[in-house]
């Protein structure tokens, strides 16, 4: 947004967070323009009444959003962004009608890439829902004008839903080094004798991010009685069992401000994604050692 504001207006949407405010200017061609809608705190949803509170909030803020767009278009407003399928699909009908162009954003992998959100285990109404979740992310994708997507597996999978390859481009995933950058202090710490390993995991706790492998990893080093300590930043399906491990150091969910400081002291961290994600180039700006799969 930092950067398309040196050529264009930019007017972003969102919820806000502690006292409300009606917005505010990042530069004098940036506004961020808060919606009396609260940021939601329990994300993912972990219970029945979190995934209602969730569906509700989002509709609404869907139908805001998409009520600014025909006002817009009498300003002047010629594109729109959209990021989020299921909460985008109004704004594609309002842009459509009144003639906006529509550029669609997807960093996910999900549904694009094979396996789609897995169904073993899963209910007939998450099931039903998960489908059609995908025919709305095909809609969407199908009616754009334009589409960023962040990797070639994405743009592949995009494909072989019969989107035209003619209107993705890709924009790898990067981040602000000025922010993400090596500690001050020097290079990383040597071991002492008998000191534990501080290993990490950044991400959702997810079975797409790769968590299951992350447990036979935890589990066969305390098997195996390696010095070791696993520090779970994230949240997700598989909290409750990663915190029945003894070696595990729950942080839980970082803010993303003050994730550099919360992994300065680890020593090395772990990713199982097939995809190169915002977690893993942040970590490499840092100056910390990652190991990840050799599987994407």
């Amino acid at each position: 947004a930092i950067m398309l504001s040196k050529r264009y207006d930019v007017k972003i949407f969102g919820p806000y967070r502690g006292n409300y405010r009606d917005g505010e200017y990042i530069n004098p061609n940036l506004y961020v323009k808060y919606l009396p809608i609260p940021a939601l705190k329990n994300y993912p949803p972990s219970t029945l009444m979190d995934s209602l509170g969730i569906f509700f909030f989002t509709s609404l803020y869907s139908l805001i959003v998409a009520l600014f767009i025909p006002f817009g278009k009498k300003r002047g407003l010629k594109y729109v962004i959209l990021h989020n399928p299921p909460t985008g699909l109004l704004s594609m009908f309002f842009c459509k009608v009144f003639g906006v162009k529509v550029i669609c954003a997807e960093g996910n992998i999900t549904p694009w890439t094979k396996p789609a959100t897995p169904l073993v285990g899963r209910s007939l109404l998450s099931g039903l829902w998960n489908s059609i979740n995908i025919m709305i992310y095909k809609y969407l994708f199908l009616m754009s004008d334009v589409i960023r997507a962040q990797s070639n597996n994405i743009k592949n999978g995009m494909i072989s839903y019969g989107i035209d390859s003619r209107k993705i481009n890709i924009i790898p995933a990067g981040t602000d080094c000025e922010v993400f950058k090596p500690n001050s202090n020097g290079p990383q710490r040597e071991l002492e004798q008998n000191e534990r390993l501080k290993v990490g995991f950044v991400g959702r706790l997810a079975e797409i991010k790769g968590v299951k492998l992350l447990i036979e990893i935890i589990e066969l080093a305390e098997l195996t009685e390696v010095n070791a300590d696993f520090y779970i930043f994230g949240d997700g399906p598989y909290r409750s069992k990663l915190q029945s491990y003894s070696s595990v150091k729950w942080v839980g969910y970082i803010q993303h401000d003050k994730l550099p400081q919360a992994i300065a002291d680890v020593d090395t961290i772990l990713f199982f994604q097939s995809e190169l994600g915002r977690a893993e180039i942040e970590c490499m700006a840092l100056g910390e050692g990652i190991i990840a799969c050799n599987i994407g």
